[in-house]
């Protein structure tokens, strides 16, 4: 996706982005960089996140974990440096360059890949002594910058959102507070947040729970093993579809998914695999750096705005709160659908317009994957199940058959990343194999 942060080309957008006083409502990488993105242009941003946004000091625990892999791609980057923000260096911990596919029956295939890992929130949970000033969360780090851009920032939560055609009330630390517009970038837990939108239905993204763990590797064999590769599992389990062991310097990440979701007790199996041991040692006796169940969506809702008496909008969710990549890129999802959503207003205004294109972006881009998502991971299973088919994709992807070994690495390249969506896949990939073999 490209996205062209810049002077608006409209003369007269209605009801013009500089008249519009915006709440946002988490500070996460929705919030974050639509505040950003926002502060120069609008009357004014604020963006309240509960969490506290500081560092840690030593020996303390960060008692909010976002639960996260912390994976951040290439294309998100690029969108980052795009706006005028570069990561830095005590923010990312790897940058990894290659996915290694475990795949049933102890066969292995790699997909060269770009992507980044950082801490999410605000630090490790339990940051290990040696780190103590060494780590910055990436969350903290974005939404510094938006504080710098001229977001307000308040650490409180908001508990209501009444939402009306002529206003928008805003309840926080005991205020009321009118505004033109809402963002909803709460993520999946919403805590004691009420919403009321007046009478409009709104329907919720559906979740499945999956299980994180995050291990200080003391055995640096360990880390020289992982060094830039993250490591996926596919099918490692009769109960788990899905694992990932990815590498943060001196810490490594473990995110599981279930077919019907996962908790902390399928890490004991998970652990027992001698592929696993094989990569980080025996860890099934030390006690990881923070355990949590944290929820993925596998279907996003379907509507995601309120609408004003201008027809425009007076509440939007996007991110983990509404639409975005099934199961995975959750961050990327989020982002981008922020930078979108601030280009269509800068265009257009907050009007009948920008509410009907923003709609189409969303439905285009996540809602339609509610059934391909499926459809997707039946196909690799399918694969997976199979000796035969997966010998053959073992075969192609480790040699150099033209055009087929590469419409492999693609396909599972894009179902392993997020980057777009499960419905464009067959469509990328075909294009994709003919500059190749060009």
């Amino acid at each position: 996706m490209s996205i062209e942060i810049g002077l608006s080309k409209e003369k007269n957008p209605e009801f013009p982005l500089s008249l519009l006083d915006v709440v946002i409502v988490g500070g996460g990488p929705a919030g974050a960089l639509t505040g950003y993105l926002l502060a120069p242009l609008a009357k004014s941003v604020t963006i309240f996140e509960p969490s506290p946004t500081r560092m840690p000091t030593l020996g303390e625990r960060i008692k909010s974990c976002v639960g996260c892999a912390g994976i951040l791609q290439d294309t998100t980057e690029s969108l980052l440096a795009s706006v005028g923000l570069h990561i830095p260096k005590d923010v990312i911990q790897t940058r990894i360059n290659r996915n290694v596919v475990h795949l049933p029956g102890g066969k292995e295939v790699e997909i060269p890949t770009h992507a980044l890992a950082v801490f999410r929130g605000f630090a490790p949970v339990r940051p290990a002594v040696e780190t103590i000033g060494q780590i910055r969360g990436f969350d903290a780090w974005l939404l510094n910058e938006a504080k710098n851009a001229g977001a307000e920032v308040v650490e409180s939560p908001v508990t209501k959102i009444q939402v009306g055609r002529d206003k928008t009330v805003v309840y926080a630390g005991g205020e009321a507070t009118n505004v033109h517009l809402v963002v909803g970038a709460f993520g999946h837990k919403r805590g004691d947040l009420e919403i009321d939108t007046g009478g409009e239905l709104f329907d919720e993204s559906e979740t499945q729970p999956a299980s994180v763990r995050e291990y200080y590797l003391e055995d640096t064999r360990a880390r020289e093993k992982l060094r830039e590769s993250m490591h996926v599992f596919g099918n490692p389990t009769r109960k788990i579809w899905y694992a990932a062991v990815i590498p943060k310097g001196k810490y490594a990440t473990i995110v599981m998914m279930g077919r019907d979701g996962a908790d902390q007790s399928y890490f004991r199996e998970f652990l027992a695999l001698p592929a696993v041991k094989d990569l980080l040692g025996d860890l099934t006796g030390q006690r990881s750096n923070c355990a949590c169940i944290n929820d993925i969506t596998v279907r996003s809702p379907n509507k995601i705005s309120t609408e004003n008496e201008h027809g425009g909008m007076g509440y939007v969710r996007y991110g983990d709160a509404g639409g975005t990549r099934q199961r995975k890129n959750g961050i990327g999802a989020a982002m981008e659908s922020g930078a979108e959503f601030v280009e269509i207003l800068k265009k257009h205004g907050n009007g009948a317009t920008a509410r009907k294109k923003f709609g189409d972006y969303i439905r285009r881009t996540y809602i339609w994957d509610n059934r391909f998502s499926e459809v997707m991971l039946s196909v690799f299973d399918l694969v997976l199940d199979h000796r035969m088919s997966k010998e053959a994709v073992v075969w192609l992807t480790n040699h150099q058959i033209p055009l087929a070994s590469q419409m492999v690495r693609n396909t599972m390249n894009y179902a392993l990343t997020g980057k777009i969506p499960y419905w464009q896949i067959p469509f990328r990939v075909i294009p994709d194999m003919v500059t190749f073999g060009r």
